[in-house]
């Protein structure tokens, strides 16, 4: 069901054969996910004490990119992530993140490996908390400054792509925060502007032509 798959930009990702959805894109996983979340939504936010919310952990790459940046600029993140479906250990470690990631590998370890359902401090920069919940059925309580919407795509998961999730992320979201996603269909953008965002298309990284940020303003 699971298969590791090496992007062109030399990281792995994973291929969900039942559902026949990747976790990045095959031009680049980190690449990828660098452009989307760190440059157009964790550097989208000017505070430097930051409150993020992922849907959809994943690998943790996302997370492990958002420690890597705390550490550089000196920045306090206070970061949530909601997942339905974890992957076990052992995924994990056959993905490459540790080589390529500029972070120490016990803190990367921490980020992946930490427990469920309560805050976990891994370094003076970084605080994660995770959850095992289906995000449309998960009690939001926490402010966010920025969410990183990261959920298989409306073919692969078409529940999470209903407007009912993203009136109660707005509802979370401080004023002047933001959805950042990869998803850019139209179907999407009419929803979260119904939702009262507002919508910025951004350039997409290699291979895909646009992304999506929605702000409450």
């Amino acid at each position: 069901m699971l298969e590791l798959i090496h992007t062109a930009d030399g990281s792995t990702t994973i291929l969900n054969t039942e559902l026949n959805a990747t976790y990045h894109s095959k031009f680049g996983a980190i690449q990828e996910s660098t452009h989307i979340f760190i440059n157009n939504g964790l550097k989208f936010i000017t505070k430097t004490n930051i409150n993020v919310l992922e849907i959809g952990f994943g690998t943790g790459l996302n997370a492990m990119l958002s420690l890597q940046k705390a550490v550089k600029e000196n920045l306090n993140v206070n970061y949530s992530a909601i997942e339905k479906y974890p992957l076990e250990k052992e995924v994990f470690e056959k993905l490459n993140y540790f080589e390529l990631i500029d972070i120490r590998k016990e803190q990367l370890d921490a980020v992946l490996n930490c427990e469920w359902e309560k805050e976990n401090i891994i370094n003076s920069n970084f605080s994660i908390t995770k959850f095992k919940s289906d995000a449309n059925e998960f009690n939001y309580t926490q402010k966010a400054d920025v969410i990183y919407y990261d959920a298989f795509g409306p073919g692969a998961a078409p529940e999470m792509w209903q407007s009912p999730i993203f009136e109660k992320l707005y509802s979370i979201l401080n004023t002047g925060g933001c959805i950042i996603t990869f998803c850019a269909q139209g179907e999407l953008k009419r929803i979260l502007k119904r939702c009262g965002f507002t919508i910025e298309s951004l350039q997409g990284p290699p291979g895909k032509r646009e992304i999506t940020r929605a702000i409450k303003n």
